[in-house]
């Protein structure tokens, strides 16, 4: 059965790759210093609500502040570990070339 044509943007092609027009599609915009202090600002957020649900006392506050605050500190420091890492391989891969 085919797919629907509302989905058929969003499934890969049979070597994993999407054309190069939709590509250019996908790519994303976000200026480089936001993109480079996305992690840091889910690691605030995170402290922040952490230190929030010491502190609050209403209705499910506190488990919820502790729920999204473990969340956001765990997301950061994913993708800080997960740039560390491709940027320490390129790095690497850079240097390999250069011999």
């Amino acid at each position: 059965m085919p797919a629907p044509a509302a989905l058929t943007g969003l499934i890969e092609s049979g070597d994993g790759q999407f054309p190069k027009e939709e590509q250019k599609a996908r790519e994303m915009w976000v200026s480089k210093p936001i993109y480079e202090s996305l992690p840091y600002f889910y690691l605030l957020v995170g402290a922040i609500c952490l230190a929030a649900s010491m502190y609050l006392n209403h209705w499910y506050w506190p488990e919820v502040c502790f729920g999204v605050g473990l969340f956001c500190l765990v997301a950061g420091l994913v993708v800080w570990l997960k740039r560390r890492d491709h940027r320490d391989q390129d790095r690497r891969a850079g240097q390999g070339q250069d011999l």
